[in-house]
């Protein structure tokens, strides 16, 4: 059973009187047990998924200027440094929050949840400086 996990023993009336399951040291172990470091299958899919959708907008937003000239690319030209910043800025902080996630949970800077928010994060700034590159 987990109990022993907690300093409890089987005995309902046992762990009152045992003086060393009332440290700290339970509560240690009852926020960082080997549950709690588990990502849920469903919270992985949704973490993974919503950055390569973010990034596929800002990566088709960013090569469209490219292929733009005359009076269209001076259209995209007026409004793409403000959709560029705010769309780094979004896919930073919502990848910020997932790498400190992964820091919360000690899952490791190898987790794919680590490694796809930094790779996400990478593209973001690389995105915004060849939109910059673009505008000047």
């Amino acid at each position: 059973m987990v109990w022993h996990r907690f300093g409890i023993s089987r005995c309902a009336h046992a762990w009152r009187y045992n003086t060393e399951s009332v440290s700290v040291g339970w509560l240690r172990s009852a926020v960082m047990n080997v549950n709690a470091s588990r990502v849920s299958p469903v919270l992985q899919f949704f973490l993974l998924l919503l950055p390569i959708v973010f990034s596929s907008f800002f990566f088709v937003f960013a090569v469209v200027g490219f292929f733009l000239d005359g009076r269209d690319k001076v259209q995209w030209s007026v409004e793409a440094w403000e959709v560029s910043v705010l769309t780094a800025i979004l896919i930073i902080g919502f990848n910020a929050l997932v790498l400190i996630l992964v820091w919360f949970r000690a899952l490791g800077m190898r987790h794919p949840l680590a490694l796809s928010a930094a790779g996400h994060i990478a593209l973001s700034l690389v995105l915004t400086s060849l939109v910059a590159k673009q505008l000047a």
